[in-house]
C-alpha cells in the first residue's frame, strides 16, 4: 500500500463473511481499517450478506459495504447509440 497508494482497498469476502464470530478476522479488519484511515484510503468490505456481518463491520469502522444484504448484482448498463 505504501508504494501503490490506492484510493480504495477492498476487503475480500473470505475475510469479512462470518466476521462476527471470527476473532482473528476481526483483528485483521480493525487493523486494516485503522491503517487505511491514517493513510487516507477508503475501505470497502465485500460479501456482506447478513445484518450481523454488517453490524460487526460497522463496529470495526468499515462503513462502506457491498453484498447481497444490500442488493443483487445488476446487469451492466449499455447505452443505446443512435
Amino acid at each position: 500500500m505504501a508504494d501503490v497508494r490506492p484510493d480504495v482497498v477492498k476487503l475480500d469476502m473470505a475475510l469479512t463473511q462470518g466476521i462476527e464470530c471470527r476473532p482473528t478476522h476481526r483483528t485483521l479488519v480493525r487493523s486494516l481499517v485503522r491503517a487505511c484511515r491514517e493513510l487516507g484510503i477508503a475501505v470497502v468490505a465485500e460479501g456482506v450478506e447478513t445484518t450481523s456481518t454488517r453490524d460487526a463491520l460497522r463496529e470495526l469502522g468499515c462503513s462502506l459495504q457491498q453484498g447481497y444484504l444490500f442488493a443483487r448484482p445488476a446487469r451492466p448498463f449499455v447505452p443505446v447509440q443512435f
